[in-house]
């Protein structure tokens, strides 16, 4: 059972959770700050 299989990518699924994470943290400020119009007005 080898450990290291390269090109395999279904064996981390930390990958696609990073891509996620790195796409959609700078969307967050803009979302935070669109909420906290929306309630202040």
């Amino acid at each position: 059972m080898p450990r290291r299989s390269p090109g395999a990518t279904s064996d981390r699924p930390h990958a696609q959770l990073l891509m996620l994470a790195l796409i959609g943290l700078p969307l967050v400020p803009f979302g935070i700050a669109h909420a906290f119009q929306s309630l202040v007005r």
